[in-house]
């Protein structure tokens, strides 16, 4: 019987999604060999027999025949480690060049194009998938009504350095004496934030919230799923592209998104 790996990573400094893709995807897969292995500076209080950090010398340990699923921020943090590509499948949303490497199989997202270079023929290419795997206890939190008047409000910016620069903006637009206004935070660096690191917790809060204002990555479909009221914020270019592909389906009318100011000095 084989074994399937997966290789993902969580920290404070970048989004949920990847982690969350994967992890609700071991965690629902009726598959009894199967390991969860987190790159090196992932701070996850999850680690035991079946969860555990992930090594240079992965690839060498492993039997030929076992597959391996691998989604992080940076893929050319791990690419240079993979021993026998031709059992690994790589879950990519941004434009990749393969090196002509023959993997196994890429996984790519439908809502936006992403495009491959130097692609291998032995490799396949799966398209079609929404690309959002979303835990199986959110569905515990979708019935919980709020009868607040639109007054309890939720601000969760994942873990983006851009958190502090949109900050000031939102209070000013969002007077204390109407609204009630929790800030979620990816660590502590937010003075009056709340720091989460429990999945279960954060489902807890935003389904008691009237709305959200949200970064655009995993938590907005988890938002959605829970059908709430949604200011987005896009953030970095694959949150643009979610949005872009939302806009087009007709759940948002509009969404912030900071603009490049041109220097026009010549």
């Amino acid at each position: 019987m084989k074994t399937i790996y997966f290789i993902t990573e969580i920290n404070n400094e970048i989004g949920n999604g990847h982690y969350s893709r994967m992890f609700n995807l071991f965690k629902n897969l009726n598959y009894k060999k199967k390991f969860l292995f987190l790159i090196p500076n992932s701070k996850n209080p999850l680690l035991g027999e079946n969860v555990k950090h992930y090594n240079k010398n992965f690839f060498y340990e492993i039997d030929k025949n076992d597959l391996v699923f691998i989604d992080t921020y940076d893929l050319n943090k791990i690419l240079s480690d993979i021993f026998m590509p031709e059992r690994v499948i790589l879950l990519v949303d941004n434009d990749f060049d393969l090196k002509s490497i023959s993997f196994k199989a890429l996984v790519m997202p439908i809502n936006y194009k992403v495009q491959l270079k130097n692609l291998h023929e032995g490799t396949k290419i799966y398209k079609g998938k929404e690309f959002i795997i979303l835990n199986r206890n959110l569905k515990d939190y979708r019935y919980s009504l709020t009868k607040n008047k639109f007054r309890k409000v939720i601000l969760s910016l994942g873990g983006s350095s851009k958190f502090s620069e949109h900050l000031e903006n939102i209070k000013s637009i969002l007077s204390s004496y109407e609204f009630e206004l929790t800030i979620i935070s990816k660590d502590k660096r937010i003075e009056g934030s709340i720091f989460y690191s429990d999945v279960e917790k954060y489902y807890e809060l935003i389904s008691k919230s009237d709305f959200l204002i949200l970064s655009s990555g995993q938590s907005i479909y988890e938002a959605l799923f829970l059908n709430k009221l949604i200011i987005p914020i896009s953030l970095t270019d694959n949150q643009n592209k979610n949005l872009d592909d939302l806009l087009k389906r007709g759940l948002f009318k509009f969404y912030f998104l900071k603009k490049k100011i041109k220097n026009n000095k010549k």
